[in-house]
């Protein structure tokens, strides 16, 4: 394995503790949530027999084409209250084993105390894994709770207390979960502080991850967007991807139209790792990366960060 030539402007802010987070469910599948195409055909099965064969026809058109937000506004619809039920058994658990998620990538994630942390996934597990990592205090705020969080941005505990909001609202309120197309209109016509004020001040000023995607989930796509109507400089937006089947079509758009900076981590690995793999040792090796760079002096830092990237990867990694 080659060992992973990491961004100069990603280590800087990493040692410098600039760096925010955005994840997705990719980081969580280790655990055993599902990602987008399973949960979408886990509530058909479930639907189904109640539905018309008409109805069965355009829900399977949907997955088809992987409009999923499209098969969530058809499933809200055609049955609520048994999606909501779907929903909860899906994403909520008690049974978590200490060991596993203290070494899940949400938790690698969490190791790499980033000052804020932004995630669209609606899942139990964050709750656990943070008190796991040393962040028990963290409290963790869904995007709808404005003053809240307005609060909690003037205290400077990044390490033990980061910023964490739920992008996606929260499974304890079914009012602010976003899910279907409908739902995600009107919270992109709504003036939410999360997404008005603090989304576009972290991808101006910070360092910023994006892990845990396939480019064909509907979350990355009004993340994107946002990065899109976000004026400045986008250089330091890295997508770590695990996806050996992105085009080159679709990592050109990521590029050119967002200015996001697309890190293939599976060049780096043998061609039998999955994906969720991957992400492990590639963040367990940015992990080494971080403890490293913390034990330097600030001048220390100050003069391995003024050479290139190939000097500062090659030098980082040489101490012992």
């Amino acid at each position: 394995m080659n060992q992973i030539e990491w961004p100069k402007i990603l280590l800087r802010s990493l040692g410098f503790g600039n760096l925010a987070i955005l994840f997705g469910a990719g980081a969580t599948y280790d655990l055993g949530f599902p990602l987008w195409e399973q949960l979408i055909k886990n509530i058909y099965t479930d639907l189904k027999s109640s539905m018309s064969p008409q109805q069965q026809e355009e829900i399977e058109e949907f997955i088809k084409i992987k409009d999923y937000l499209e098969a969530v506004e058809y499933f809200i619809e055609h049955s609520e209250e048994k999606f909501y039920d779907i929903m909860q058994s899906s994403f909520s658990r008690d049974d978590f084993d200490e060991d596993i998620i203290s070494n899940s990538n949400e938790a690698l994630l969490l190791k790499l105390n980033a000052h804020s942390y932004l995630t669209t996934n609606i899942d139990n597990s964050l709750e656990y894994a943070k008190g796991t990592v040393g962040k028990k205090s963290a409290n963790i705020y869904c995007y709808n709770k404005e003053e809240d969080i307005k609060d909690r941005l003037i205290v400077h505990d990044n390490e033990k207390n980061p910023l964490i909001i739920r992008l996606h609202g929260e499974l304890s309120d079914k009012n602010s979960l976003i899910f279907s197309r409908g739902q995600y209109d009107q919270l992109l016509a709504k003036n939410h502080y999360v997404f008005e004020k603090i989304f576009p001040a972290l991808l101006l000023t910070s360092a910023t991850i994006i892990v845990g995607y396939s480019i064909s989930d509907p979350d990355i796509r009004m993340v994107l967007e946002r990065i899109y109507e976000t004026k400045g400089k986008c250089s330091h937006i890295f997508f770590f991807n695990t996806d050996k089947s992105l085009s080159k079509y679709k990592k050109s758009k990521l590029e050119k139209r967002y200015g996001v900076v697309i890190i293939d981590l599976f060049n780096y690995f043998s061609e039998s790792e999955t994906q969720t793999d991957i992400l492990k040792k590639s963040l367990l090796d940015l992990n080494n990366l971080k403890d490293k760079i913390s034990s330097l002096s600030s001048n220390e830092k100050k003069d391995i960060f003024s050479k290139s990237q190939n000097e500062i990867n090659r030098e980082i990694r040489s101490m012992e």
